[in-house]
């Protein structure tokens, strides 16, 4: 979705990525330097150079990390202290609004990707460095350190107690009633996500509730429009041991009825035909339902399609033996189907699995973990025919992955 301001985002994501590959395989072990140590030498590599030439050395060196990256651990940290320091010096120069916004943002990067790496060092600078600017006399500036510094603490929830959860509910919330809703709605919608990440619904279902009621005020009508998603958002985060609702119509036009499901295993299957995860999730769908079925498992699918015909021919073809909702109002179709706003479902694919008492289970269940969950569901609990889900498949050649082997039954 667009909006009226949004603040502009260094390109730091990829090397965020690319570094925790690297981890991964070079098992660098944890680093225990600091941002300070290559000062001197850089210092001298980066003299008398203008904010536009360190802003210049900064992409180059970002470049060639991600097309070439050192196989040495304390090599790349040098590379990533390298690229803060030279941020650092456009931050002391007179720099025009826009250079010193990419230099917070990039100094902010090199120290999260540092202390992802292990540098505990880097870690703690991060709220320190943040804090410089939170009153920034550049709007753009504040913005995103005061985000950023809300990010850093929601990262970190795990470790908070009772009060200090409180605390940053009350923070995010001041945040979001401050200020321009159109510029912070893409901050408030990464801080639910981040929780609900942490297994933190409850917290996250109160911060989307607020926004919900901030978004509902906005004079940009495309903003105002996404309060029923926040709402949805909100619903989904705490749906695990809740009453699942569905309704709609079917593809054939049909109307559907969730109460023809009562006593039955349900997996809600959010889908549509051009996402390849979803397509590629259809045969290990498909044996569970051939195993499962005679014992009380259905699927109901939720296509977020917009184009009926196409939707038409692709299950004719694969034949599917469930049915799927589909919208005909062009104002509710894709991912704007009720359902997917009523969930706040904004991904595909995303299962959500409901037991025979229409309580929710587990949401975003698949492989492995579905064929247990229905052993244990439908055949009193985890046996040893169960297990044999969670043995790796071999690879497909037209799919990334292909499903696991469902458990035998009984």
């Amino acid at each position: 979705m667009s909006t009226n301001r949004r603040v502009p985002i260094w390109p730091f994501a990829g090397l965020l990525v690319l570094l925790a590959v690297a981890v991964a395989v070079f098992a660098w072990p944890p680093a225990a330097s600091s941002v300070d140590e290559s000062k001197e030498k850089d210092d001298t590599v980066l003299a008398d150079k203008t904010p536009a030439e360190l802003i210049e050395y900064m992409r180059k060196q970002v470049d060639t990390l991600q097309e070439d990256p050192p196989e040495k651990k304390e090599d790349f940290n040098k590379a990533l202290k390298s690229i803060a320091q030279a941020a650092e010096k456009v931050l002391e120069q007179k720099a025009t609004p826009k250079q010193r916004l990419e230099a917070v943002q990039a100094k902010w990067a090199m120290l999260r990707a540092l202390s992802q790496s292990g540098d505990k060092t880097a870690g703690k600078e991060i709220p320190t460095f943040l804090k410089r600017f939170t009153g920034d006399k550049d709007g753009d500036v504040a913005e995103f350190a005061t985000g950023r510094i809300l990010a850093h603490r929601t990262e970190n929830v795990g470790t908070l107690n009772n009060k200090e959860r409180e605390q940053l509910r009350k923070d995010v919330v001041a945040f979001i009633q401050g200020g321009k809703i159109e510029s912070r709605f893409s901050v408030l919608m990464a801080l639910g996500q981040m929780l609900e990440y942490q297994n933190q619904g409850e917290l996250a279902a109160r911060i989307y509730l607020a926004g919900a009621a901030r978004v509902a005020k906005s004079s940009d009508k495309e903003i105002a429009s996404q309060a029923k998603l926040l709402e949805g958002f909100a619903r989904r985060s705490v749906l695990v041991g809740k009453t699942f609702e569905l309704k709609g119509t079917k593809v054939d036009g049909k109307p559907f009825n969730w109460s023809d499901y009562k006593g039955k295993v349900v997996l809600v299957d959010y889908w549509a035909t051009w996402c390849r995860p979803c397509i590629e999730a259809m045969p290990m769908l498909k044996r569970y339902y051939e195993l499962y079925h005679d014992k009380g498992f259905e699927i109901v699918g939720v296509s977020v399609d917009e184009d009926l015909e196409a939707l038409q021919a692709f299950l004719k073809r694969a034949e599917l033996p469930w049915p799927s909702l589909f919208s005909r109002d062009p104002k509710a179709a894709g991912g704007n189907h009720p359902m997917a706003v009523y969930y706040g479902v904004m991904k595909y694919p995303t299962t959500i699995l409901v037991d025979q008492k229409g309580k929710v289970v587990e949401l975003d269940v698949h492989g492995a973990r579905l064929g247990r969950l229905l052993a244990k569901l439908l055949e009193g609990g985890d046996n040893k025919d169960a297990n044999t889900a969670a043995k790796p498949a071999p690879k497909s050649k037209a799919a990334t992955t292909e499903a696991p082997k469902p458990p035998k039954g009984k």
